[in-house]
This record gives structure tokens, C-alpha cells and sequence, in this order.
């Protein structure tokens, strides 16, 4: 069993929202990764995938990229990107019973010898990157209603979730943390989110929302006492899933 990871996949059916005015590297995006994903991943192996998964607004509409998924090989894990709006409730989600789908929400789940976790976290002043966010306009609430109590009890809840999945974690195992929103800044340093990865031992954690990342940021791919990080989006990984074990 190998562990692979990729994230904000932006798949769409629709053809308005193609993603191909981000750059040339977005023309057949899907395509390109559907093929070197089942180029390299085997159908033991585990494959986590760190949110903004489809443009979907509601589940319904969602369910086909969802099932294109489903029938890659491989276990694939699932937390919650800013762009997945048709994630209604994880309830919703799970009654799908999309086979070898894992959908991650206040828990956590072992798959052969790892222990997975996480969520979506949330923008933080402290986490500072030099890329490209793609499509923030849509999201929601709107700008003009976002204030710092908002802010603020977003923050908390998804803090409170990675606490709650943490927790859960059990010690013999590989432990994984999965985030859409960066934990950690472009330079890689220690900050209260890394402190909480070292606190519960977590061995690996990979995130996404950081498109077009210029340079090489030391953050994208760093060690934080035993916690290794990496930046996973698709065309950081030139839509390719990474083998990280």
C-alpha cells in the first residue's frame, strides 16, 4: 500500500467553468490527471486529496465528478476545500456510498498502516504566500458581508475539528493531517498550527489552496520536528499524484 496525494483537482462538466484561462497548463487539466493517476496508483493504494474537488453548488450536481473519482484506483480520502459547496453536510455526503470514497469531518479513519485526519482550516494573518487564489470571488459570504467575528468563528470551528481528529488519532500508526487552507507560510516557520501537528505526533501533513506559487517556497515542501509538509495542488504536482510513502 503506497500513499499518494494530490488536491484542488476544480474538476466541472460544465463548460463554463473550464480552467483554462488560469494558464496553459489548465487546457484538459482533468484529462491529464485522470491518465497519470492511473498511470502510477495502484488499486491498494491510498490517495488523499486535500479539498476543492468540483465546481459543483450543490451535491446533485456533483455526484458525476464524484463518481469519475470513485472509479480510480485506489482508497481515496476527501476533506473539505473553500470552492466545494457541494459538500451540504458530511451526512449528505456519506449517504452517496461512493465505493472507496473517505470523507473526513470531526474524525478519523485508518487505512492499512495509516492514520488519517483533518479539515479545511481557514485563512490565517500569519500565513502569508506569493501565488494565485482562483476563483476567490466566488466565495461565500460575499466580501462586503466578511467582518472579524465571522472570521473569527470559522477559524475556531476548524480549529476545534483538527483538534477533535488529532485526538482521535491512534499512536501505532503513520499519523496524517489532512488541510485544504496552508498551515504554515511560504518560509516554513514554526507557527500555533505547527505547534498542534507537533503536539499530536503527526507525521505527515499536506494541503493545497496555493496555486502558481512562485519560486521555490520553503514551506511547500518542509520538516517541522518529525511533521513533514507538503503543498499538493494539482498543477504545483503538474497534475500528477505524488508517491510520499
Amino acid at each position: 500500500m503506497k500513499l499518494f496525494a494530490i488536491s484542488d483537482l476544480h474538476l466541472s462538466s460544465d463548460p463554463e467553468k473550464k480552467m483554462d484561462h488560469f494558464g496553459e497548463q489548465w487546457i484538459n487539466h482533468a484529462s491529464k490527471i485522470y491518465d497519470n493517476w492511473k498511470r502510477i496508483v495502484g488499486e491498494d493504494d491510498v490517495v488523499l486529496i486535500s479539498g476543492d474537488i468540483c465546481w459543483a453548488k450543490k451535491l446533485s450536481e456533483g455526484v458525476k465528478e464524484l463518481e469519475l473519482i470513485s472509479d480510480l484506483p485506489g482508497e481515496k480520502v476527501f476533506v473539505k476545500g473553500n470552492h466545494d459547496f457541494w459538500w451540504e453536510s458530511i451526512n449528505k455526503v456519506r449517504s452517496q456510498n461512493l465505493p472507496r470514497m473517505h470523507f473526513i469531518q470531526n474524525n478519523a479513519i485508518v487505512l492499512g498502516d495509516f492514520a488519517i485526519t483533518g479539515t479545511r482550516l481557514w485563512d490565517y494573518e500569519f500565513i502569508k504566500w506569493p501565488c494565485v487564489f482562483i476563483g476567490r470571488e466566488d466565495q461565500i459570504p460575499a466580501p462586503k458581508t466578511i467582518n472579524e467575528e465571522w472570521l473569527e468563528k470559522i477559524r475556531k470551528r476548524e480549529l476545534n475539528r483538527l483538534k477533535s481528529g488529532l485526538k482521535a488519532l491512534p499512536d501505532n500508526k503513520y499519523k496524517i493531517a489532512m488541510v485544504h487552507y496552508p498551515p504554515i507560510d511560504e518560509n516554513g516557520k514554526n507557527n500555533q498550527l505547527t505547534d498542534l501537528m507537533t503536539k499530536y505526533g503527526v507525521d505527515l501533513c499536506v494541503f493545497g489552496h496555493i496555486h502558481s506559487a512562485q519560486g521555490s517556497p520553503i514551506g511547500a515542501d518542509c520538516t517541522i520536528g518529525k511533521t513533514r509538509y507538503k503543498l499538493t495542488t494539482c498543477d504545483w504536482l503538474d497534475f500528477t499524484p505524488i508517491c510520499l510513502k
